[in-house]
């Protein structure tokens, strides 16, 4: 009787653990312009959440190391997810911008969806993840304000 409560128990375990595994991802971000200010990163399992940049499944701040900064977010579920970050060169904790909303820190979006009007939808810059990935992000800057004289 003992060894069926403990074969059971067992296989128990191994069934429950099928079904909680967790991944990590991993993101390059290529094209860093410089090592100052900082890096926001927010990782995002909705559409609504990411649209408003808010609530992010992982949200961090890394520092810049240029040309590619590497992070890793570990044991995240399998599911859909999109990834939002900006360099906060200044460390004013604000994207900045120039004129007509063009940002002049860089950004950039999972799916490395081109310069739009508008930051992409969900949609675009989604992808799944079932298992460990390594996904690279490519950062676009728009030009420096020229100083004023």
């Amino acid at each position: 009787m003992i060894r069926f409560f403990l074969l059971g128990s067992v296989l128990l375990l191994v069934f429950a653990s099928c079904f909680s595994q967790t991944a990590d991802l991993t993101i390059l971000f290529e094209n860093i312009r410089s090592d100052s200010g900082t890096l926001k990163i927010g990782i995002f399992d909705d559409a609504r959440a990411f649209k408003n940049k808010k609530d992010p499944v992982v949200g961090v701040k890394c520092s810049p190391k240029k040309p590619v900064t590497r992070f890793v977010a570990r044991d995240l579920k399998p599911g859909k997810y999109a990834v939002a970050v900006f360099h906060d060169e200044n460390s004013d904790d604000t994207l900045n911008f120039r004129a007509m909303g063009v940002p002049i820190e860089g950004i950039g979006f999972s799916g490395n969806v081109k310069k739009r009007i508008r930051p992409p939808g969900f949609a675009l810059a989604s992808f799944r993840l079932e298992k460990d990935t390594t996904i690279a992000i490519k950062m676009i800057y728009g030009k420096k304000k020229k100083p004023e004289k």
